[in-house]
C-alpha cells in the first residue's frame, strides 16, 4: 500500500474540519452541514460521471480506486530507461519498428499500452 494515500485522505479531512470548527466550534460545524448542498454536489458529481463514462468504465471505478491503495512493484528507473531505448528505436528505425519490439517481448502492460496509443495518435495526425 502506498504510504502517502491514506496519509493525504486523512491529513486533507483534518484540515477541512478544523478550517470548520475553528470559526465558532461545534455551532459553525453544525451550519456547514446542510443536506441539499450535500446531495446537490454529489448528485451532480455522480451525473457528470455518468455522462462522461460509460457503463464499462464506471464499472471499473472501485478497482481503479483499489489500486490508489496498493503499492506497485514498478521499478521507474528500468522503466525510464526502456522508455529511453525505444524512443530511441523510433527515432532510428521509425514507429513501426516499436510495434514490432513491443509485440516480440513480454513487456509491460503499461508500456505497450503508452505506445499504442502513442502509435494510433500519431497515425491520425498523419
Amino acid at each position: 500500500m502506498d504510504g502517502f494515500t491514506p496519509v493525504g485522505i486523512l491529513l486533507g479531512l483534518g484540515i477541512i474540519t478544523f478550517g470548520i470548527f475553528s470559526n465558532s466550534g461545534f455551532e459553525a460545524a453544525m451550519t456547514f452541514i446542510h443536506l441539499p448542498s450535500i446531495f446537490i454536489v454529489i448528485g451532480g458529481l455522480v451525473g457528470a460521471m455518468l455522462v462522461n463514462f460509460g457503463r464499462a468504465q464506471m464499472q471499473r471505478l472501485p478497482i481503479i480506486i483499489k489500486q490508489c491503495f496498493i503499492k506497485t512493484d514498478r521499478n521507474v528507473a528500468e522503466l525510464v530507461e526502456r522508455c529511453v531505448f525505444l524512443a530511441d528505436k523510433a527515432r532510428r528505425e521509425g514507429l513501426l519498428s516499436l510495434e514490432m519490439e513491443l509485440g516480440e517481448e513480454n513487456d509491460d502492460r503499461f508500456l505497450k499500452r503508452v505506445f499504442c496509443l502513442l502509435l494510433m495518435v500519431l497515425n491520425q495526425m498523419i
